[in-house]
């Protein structure tokens, strides 16, 4: 049998290859377990360099994909191959710019807390006088607090009462700062220390202390009861006269809404003589002598001084008098 010529192929020449595989098994284990590894690594916390590095295995295995598929398109001309290569290759790019400027996939794009540093200097602790004590108002008022690490120097401010918020005590070495005497009232301090450096620590603690007693009513001379005749016990028909003399023993003003002598004939009946209302300032003294117009009748008679401050509540001084008209 003879062949025509043009059916004929030379020895030499070789039967045209077309290689139409994808990627080899070992290929598709390699992506796998790369892609694998990622996904551990996202699920746990990781830094910017970790994650860089997991980035750059993945962008290994897809890239040894993506020269497959374009050495296949290449081969039998597919252009959906080189179209793939083009989408894998810039999903690689975006995988390594992720790993460089994103951060940790777990943690995503969250600031990183940056712990607040200790005050270099430590806070002076208060000791003198005691939080909350009161003091009469001649008291020398001397301000003692415990020294602060690393601290040379001291400020102190003041203030309360009559008196708006003053430094007493301008960055001193000591940790005593004298005041003095001080109007009443009720007073709040605090201290701060600075180093060498002139760096300065945070206030102390504020505490307080009451200059001036409260007022309070003292009873001078106990309630004395006479007659304008002055014959003791009276008689019926007499007008009783009550010696009222008390004072303020406090350092700070007193205000006394009522003040007088509360009466009862027969235990319910009012005999009451009189109700002033005073102010006492600290130590201040007041006395007065009310006349009873009213004539006595036959009956049991008490008499006791009683006063208010604050409405309703009412305070019994001295003796209870009492006495009977036939």
């Amino acid at each position: 049998m003879i062949v025509p010529e043009s059916d004929q192929v030379p020895p030499s020449a070789k039967p045209p290859t077309s290689d139409h595989r994808g990627p080899t098994v070992w290929e598709v284990v390699g992506i796998g377990l790369g892609v694998a590894v990622v996904g551990v690594t996202v699920a746990l916390p990781g830094t910017r360099t970790g994650v860089f590095i997991i980035a750059l295995g993945l962008a290994w295995c897809l890239a040894f994909l993506v020269a497959r598929v374009i050495n296949w398109a290449r081969r039998t001309g597919r252009r959906a191959g080189y179209l793939f290569g083009v989408i894998v290759s810039a999903i690689v790019v975006l995988m390594i710019v992720g790993g460089l400027y994103l951060g940790p996939l777990s943690g995503g794009n969250q600031a990183v807390a940056t712990p607040t540093p200790s005050p270099i200097v430590e806070k002076p602790i208060l000791s003198s006088p005691g939080n909350g004590i009161g003091m009469p108002q001649k008291t020398d008022v001397t301000l003692i607090w415990n020294p602060s690490k690393d601290a040379v120097q001291y400020e102190v401010e003041v203030w309360g009462g009559p008196y708006a918020k003053m430094t007493s005590c301008i960055w001193q070495d000591a940790t005593i700062c004298h005041i003095g005497q001080m109007w009443p009232g009720q007073m709040s301090w605090h201290v701060k220390a600075r180093n060498d450096k002139g760096q300065a620590s945070e206030w102390s603690d504020t505490w307080s202390f009451q200059i001036g007693i409260l007022g309070y009513v003292e009873l001078v001379d106990d309630l004395p009861l006479t007659t304008p005749a002055g014959n003791w016990p009276p008689n019926k028909g007499d007008r009783l006269i009550a010696h009222i003399h008390i004072s303020n023993g406090g350092d700070q003003p007193l205000q006394i809404e009522h003040i007088g002598v509360k009466g009862r004939r027969n235990g319910i009946e009012n005999w009451d003589i009189g109700f002033w209302s005073i102010t006492l300032n600290g130590h201040d003294s007041w006395s007065f002598d009310p006349n009873n117009e009213r004539p006595l009748e036959s009956g049991e008679y008490s008499f006791q001084l009683t006063y208010s401050s604050d409405g309703p509540t009412w305070v019994l001084l001295g003796s209870d008098y009492t006495f009977t008209i036939p």
